[in-house]
């Protein structure tokens, strides 16, 4: 979480590292402040309290996180999508990696005007078996080639993240062209189903 009336900054008490077994948490942060008028709690008679109370933590970022999220969804089940004008025979229900993917992928950098480009790979993984590390049980990665030819990965992991179901590449300053983007597997649990995954 961070508090919003700072701009992007973080909050001191938000939990940002990594995990025991070095996955990238969390992937989505949302304002956790809020400001308001303070009750006395009198439910009868006048109510003459002149404060103000300021609460902030992950009870008040995970409400603005899930209200982005079921924007996010409704654009896609109200059928903006891909027009940006509604037309109903484009309805459709989105699943939970690509709701995740595009949270992760909208988010905006205040620091600057310019415009970079984002594509960000989610995906959905099978549970690991209790005690195993690393936890990450299907691993699939983002690589994208530039029209330049130089090759570029997820989370910026030369040759592929092996730990995180989320990867995310920034290109501050993209240049024309044309870009590949692929979704490799390196390795597949055998037993599971296949893995589906969100690309935005």
């Amino acid at each position: 979480m961070y508090f919003s009336s700072y701009g992007a900054t973080l909050s001191s008490n938000a939990s940002v590292a990594l995990t025991q077994d070095v996955r990238i948490k969390p992937e989505v942060m949302a304002p956790g402040y809020l400001l308001s008028a303070y009750s006395d709690y009198r439910y009868t008679g006048t109510m003459d309290r002149c404060q103000t109370l300021a609460l902030g933590g992950t009870s008040m970022a995970s409400a603005s996180a899930t209200g982005a999220a079921t924007l996010v969804r409704q654009y896609f089940t109200d059928g903006y999508y891909p027009t940006g004008a509604r037309v109903r025979s484009n309805a459709f229900n989105p699943s939970a990696s690509l709701l995740k993917a595009m949270l992760v992928a909208s988010t905006t950098n205040m620091s600057t005007s310019q415009r970079a480009l984002i594509i960000t790979l989610a995906y959905m993984d099978w549970p690991a078996f209790p005690g195993v590390i690393p936890t990450l049980v299907n691993n699939l990665d983002l690589r994208v080639t530039t029209p330049s030819g130089a090759v570029l990965w997820g989370n910026d992991v030369r040759g592929g993240d092996r730990r995180n179901n989320v990867e995310k590449l920034v290109i501050p300053r993209p240049q024309s062209g044309v870009y590949f983007i692929q979704v490799d597997a390196p390795y597949l649990f055998i037993d599971a189903r296949p893995q589906p995954y969100s690309l935005v």
